[in-house]
């Protein structure tokens, strides 16, 4: 039985959307990991199965179709996030001091405002370049003034 939060996750990565985008088909995906999924595909042989298809319905298009970030879906993800009860510590901006970026393996540094969540300095570049970005330890201290 799905829930009404399996609706909000990414068929990719299985987590709440980060930055969501509609594909033609209907079909959602956070923006990075549809990207990083065509990237792959684009490196397939020559004489393999060409063009840009949905790894849901498979329903496919010879370019790549242009991802704009569905904003009602975000506000819906975002309100998600914010109802969920989270034990004390596992507020987005708490990690540990030097704790890894699990996608890269870097330090978590800084804190993006607009996906809510701790990153390194590579995902800074490849999917927050145009995101608000503060300072993990500004956004912990903004975090604890406001308990």
């Amino acid at each position: 039985a799905d829930s009404p939060k399996d609706k909000l996750e990414c068929s990719i990565c299985l987590e709440l959307f980060k930055v969501p985008v509609t594909l033609p088909c209907g079909h959602n995906f956070c923006k990075s990991c549809i990207s990083d999924h065509w990237d792959k595909q684009e490196q397939v042989p020559t004489g393999a199965e060409k063009g840009y298809r949905c790894p849901q319905c498979r329903r496919g298009s010879e370019q790549r179709p242009f991802l704009e970030k569905n904003v009602t879906l975000c506000s819906v993800v975002e309100l998600a996030r914010d109802g969920e009860a989270r034990a004390p510590g596992t507020e987005r901006c708490e990690v540990a001091p030097g704790e890894l970026c699990p996608q890269h393996g870097h330090p978590l540094e800084l804190y993006c405002e607009e996906e809510r969540r701790c990153i390194c300095c590579v995902c800074t570049v490849q999917q927050c370049q145009w995101h608000r970005r503060v300072l993990l330890e500004e956004e912990r201290s903004k975090k604890q003034v406001g308990r």
